[in-house]
């Protein structure tokens, strides 16, 4: 078993650490209830470890809404004091001791992990794809300029989508996931099928910042096109020509999961350009590890893994694998790679390029990008800790070093991962 330090924890978490597995769930059985006891003082004698959230509600006048209240408050406890980013299906876990042993479960799979026991074999392993590939070909390609920000997961994405959107002559709003679909109807029918409803809130996020609008006003907008079953390239004309003289950038990680959805990015616009967004994969590994991305995307874009850490160096390798192969048939004057450790260690440096590459002329805007989004420009759909900074932070230059993960990683992902220069200890 790989023992994993966690420094700057809250003591909890380190006390935890040091237990075995049956004793870390009896301490965290013990703290669920004192910590619901304490949000719901209404209860007399303590809970029972065999209570579960539902019942919660009726018990000595306790409200469904103060019930909901005490288990939200919970779970943001949680994130406080066990370094962990919650799921809503925990809710529905059942006693307060399967919640218990889930969360030691947990625990132990981030900062504890045993050793995978095997190696994969990248290009054998099985997939899984639940999606629709887009067909058809619009008529006539759209000539404005676009720009998109490709990436795995976990790599720096959403940092580097504010330095772009910081730029007066860019719009970078959150992930779109747009480019997969033929139709606003069939990209509705499929994100719902799919359980990934939240893939809505990009779009309208950028059509309130656009047009001004709330809410309820862009959602309506949205609707209309989806009931009228507009073309994506529609819905893209629409965006780009509200930029106004701004040019779109699209952030959205899952394009790199299949190598028909990067292509359509050549079939629906005539002079995309690129950007290849790199990161170690010891720290996107752990990132991805930490955040729990599983639970976030299942098996909806392709690898699939029992383990947490090799399905992490699964995303890292297919993602980037993909966008090598599609960078082949791309001109040179259209594509470039930068890397997440250079954006956060020399962000003048690496945007200066990177707006040369654009013809825009360079902006000190984009080096303080906090002070240029609010609202769901900064909150919308990507990393969810983004806002708990208020500046770039160059400690992450070299936070992989910390984190190496628990396994040998296969031979495809060393060869990669020498491509982008990138030393494995």
């Amino acid at each position: 078993m790989v023992q994993y330090s966690k420094s700057g924890s809250d003591n909890y978490l380190c006390s935890l650490l040091s237990l075995p597995f049956d004793e870390k769930v009896i301490s965290l059985s013990g703290y669920v209830k004192a910590k619901l006891s304490t949000l719901l003082p209404l209860i007399v004698g303590g809970l029972d470890e065999n209570c579960t959230f539902q019942e919660l509600v009726g018990q000595n006048g306790i409200s469904e809404e103060d019930a909901q209240k005490a288990v939200n408050e919970l779970f943001v406890d949680f994130k406080k004091v066990l370094d962990l980013h919650f799921y809503h299906f925990e809710e529905q876990i059942g006693t307060i001791d399967k919640l218990a042993s889930f969360l030691a479960s947990e625990i132990e799979d981030i900062w504890q992990p045993k050793t995978p026991n095997r190696i994969v074999n990248m290009e054998a392993e099985p997939k899984s794809w639940p999606w629709v590939l887009p067909k058809g070909i619009p008529v006539q390609k759209i000539k404005q300029p676009i720009i998109f920000l490709l990436s795995s997961p976990r790599s720096g994405s959403t940092i580097s989508r504010l330095i772009l959107g910081a730029h007066p002559q860019l719009f970078s709003p959150p992930e779109l996931h747009l480019l997969p679909f033929t139709s606003m109807g069939e990209r509705e029918a499929q994100i719902i099928k799919n359980g990934l409803g939240s893939m809505r809130s990009g779009p309208v996020d950028a059509l309130m910042e656009l047009h001004g609008w709330d809410f309820d006003q862009a959602n309506q907008f949205y609707d209309k096109q989806v009931e009228e079953d507009l073309p994506v390239s529609e819905f893209y004309r629409h965006l780009m020509e509200s930029c106004g003289d701004r040019i779109l950038v699209d952030k959205t990680p899952s394009y790199a999961y299949h190598p028909k959805w990067l292509s359509r990015a050549e079939d629906v616009f005539k002079s995309a350009k690129y950007i290849c967004l790199t990161r170690h994969p010891y720290g996107m590994m752990n990132s991805f590890v930490k955040l729990r991305i599983k639970y976030a995307a299942g098996n909806m874009f392709g690898p699939v893994d029992d383990d947490s850490w090799r399905l992490a160096e699964k995303w890292w390798y297919t993602g980037y694998k993909n966008i090598i192969d599609f960078f082949e048939s791309i001109p040179e004057d259209r594509r470039r790679s930068i890397r997440f450790e250079d954006v956060v260690a020399d962000t003048e440096n690496v945007f200066s390029k990177v707006c040369d590459f654009l013809n825009i002329d360079f902006s000190n805007d984009i080096l303080n990008p906090y002070e240029h989004h609010s609202g769901a420009m900064l909150s919308g759909a990507g990393d969810p800790d983004i806002g708990k900074y208020s500046k770039i932070d160059s400690s992450l230059y070299d936070a992989w070093k910390k984190t190496p993960p628990p396994q040998k990683l296969s031979e495809e992902t060393k060869v990669l991962a020498d491509l982008f220069q990138y030393p494995l200890l």
